[in-house]
């Protein structure tokens, strides 16, 4: 009788450990959506990285500007600006202000950035992210543009550990 009740309890404990599923949880190291890292570069000696007085980075269309930490504008040689996610050949307008704090020096270029996105399942936790791959980035000529040239220099955007553009100023 004591041998039916070890092997009852003994058949209940393993249909309960059987059941069991690993947690869902999305650890912070799982890859997410990356974005276009720029680089900015002096136009006069092409090697040489140059930042950007107190730029702000804005979307055309989008009410909200790209904010770094409490301020809306940062000194940085390079920068990761989010895209528009989604499926298939995409465009994302991006505006780059230089001197956005100085309203007589203030300079603002766009760029259209179009670009092909790919979703990719990372897991049931996490769920997608997408991977770009950049068609093609047009700067827009005006008057007094302060960006003199873009160029691609990694078509393939997977994660945001490699530049995938140079802005030359």
């Amino acid at each position: 009788m004591k041998a039916s009740i070890y092997l009852l309890l003994f058949l209940v404990f393993l249909s309960a450990v059987s059941g069991c599923e690993r947690d869902d949880l999305c650890a912070a190291t799982i890859p997410k959506t990356p974005g276009l890292v720029a680089r900015f570069f002096n136009e006069a000696n092409p090697d040489s990285l140059l930042a950007v007085t107190n730029m702000r980075v804005k979307f055309v269309g989008i009410d909200d500007s790209l904010t770094i930490g409490n301020s809306f504008t940062f000194n940085l040689d390079s920068i990761a600006i989010p895209l528009k996610t989604g499926v298939g050949e995409l465009l994302t307008q991006i505006v780059l202000i230089n001197n956005a704090t100085n309203v007589l020096l203030r300079n603002a270029d766009t760029l259209d950035v179009s670009y092909l996105a790919e979703k990719e399942f990372i897991s049931k936790a996490c769920g997608f992210k997408n991977n770009f791959v950049l068609q093609n980035i047009t700067l827009r000529t005006d008057a007094n543009n302060w960006i003199n040239s873009v160029q691609i220099i990694n078509d393939t955007i997977q994660d945001e550990r490699k530049a995938a553009v140079r802005i030359f100023h």
